[in-house]
């Protein structure tokens, strides 16, 4: 079985490769812009930036952060322990901010019927660089205790 500190390193590489993948599909998509009617490739790009946006907002919150406090020995049981931790330690700006990440992915990853894609794919356009910031803030915060 692996130890607290391999679980960790693992989870810091899954979250950077994660971290990786969706900053190639928000490069595109802020290319692409916000418009009225999009191409089917346009689409196919908003799709995967808005999958990888989940994806990453889910390893962040449900594993890497997770990783970290099981290593660090905190017990938090709620997301919303772990966001006032978070916002304590100074690794991100406010506790409602990193909860309004896991809302979005909520959001993509239940597939609600949205009236405006519009709506979305600014929100995920808009929260990317904050999840980008978390990650770095987080990780290094890990790689100091390593």
């Amino acid at each position: 079985m692996k130890d607290l500190k391999e679980i960790l390193l693992d989870n810091i590489s899954l979250l950077e490769k994660s971290l990786s993948v969706l900053e190639e599909s928000y490069n595109r998509c802020r290319k692409i812009g916000l418009k009225d009617s999009y191409s089917s490739e346009e689409l196919v790009e908003f799709e995967a930036l808005t999958s990888r946006f989940a994806r990453s907002v889910d390893i962040l919150t449900s594993r890497f952060i997770r990783s970290l406090l099981n290593y660090l020995r905190e017990e938090k049981r709620t997301l919303i322990d772990v966001a006032n931790y978070l916002e304590k330690l100074g690794l991100v700006d406010s506790a409602d901010e990193f909860l309004e990440l896991r809302d979005i992915r909520n959001l993509i990853a239940h597939e609600y019927i949205f009236e405006n894609l519009n709506d979305l794919f600014f929100a995920v356009l808009e929260k990317t660089p904050v999840v980008f910031k978390i990650s770095d803030n987080v990780i290094n915060f890990a790689k100091s205790y390593l």
